[in-house]
This record gives structure tokens, sequence and C-alpha cells, in this order.
């Protein structure tokens, strides 16, 4: 940690984001329908959302100056991945 206060609370508050996005993600994309789940629950721990959506393993490929992410055919996450992305798209 800094030595300043404000720089403290700034990583603080970033950290307390990135969680509740987790947190968020968790609820709404492990919870529905086509998630890859290993027994039922109404709410994921953190380390589980991590686990099945970031997880997953991808390649980054650029093709005509856009790059896109390529998973497997066979990935338990991508419906998920996927379904969150089409409700969150910022593009």
């Amino acid at each position: 940690m800094s030595g300043k206060f404000a720089t403290n609370a700034l990583v603080m508050s970033l950290g307390a984001l990135v969680y509740n996005i987790l947190r968020c993600m968790g609820q709404k994309v492990l919870s529905g329908s086509g998630a890859p789940v290993r027994h039922t629950a109404k709410r994921r721990r953190l380390k589980t959302v991590m686990q099945e959506l970031i997880y997953q393993a991808a390649r980054l490929v650029k093709s005509s100056q856009q790059y896109t992410l390529r998973f497997s055919r066979h990935s338990p996450g991508f419906r998920a991945f996927r379904r969150l992305l089409s409700e969150y798209a910022f593009c």
C-alpha cells in the first residue's frame, strides 16, 4: 500500500467495484439456464465465478484490424459468457 491516503482510498474503491461486478456476474449468469453448474445454488462464491467465467481458455485473434476471442468448441462456460456479453455489450 502507498503512504498516501488518497491513493489507498482509490485502490480500495476499485477493488470494491471489481468485487461487486464479479458478484453481479455470478448472480446473473451462473444462476441462469445453460450455465455450467456443479451443483444448484442461488448465489455463487467469488472464487466459483472466477473459475467458471474468467478462467475460460480462449485465443485472442486479430483479423482485419479487429480483435476477437476464440473459445474452444466444447467450452462449458461459453454460453454463459456469450449471454453476459450480449446483455452488456458496449459496442
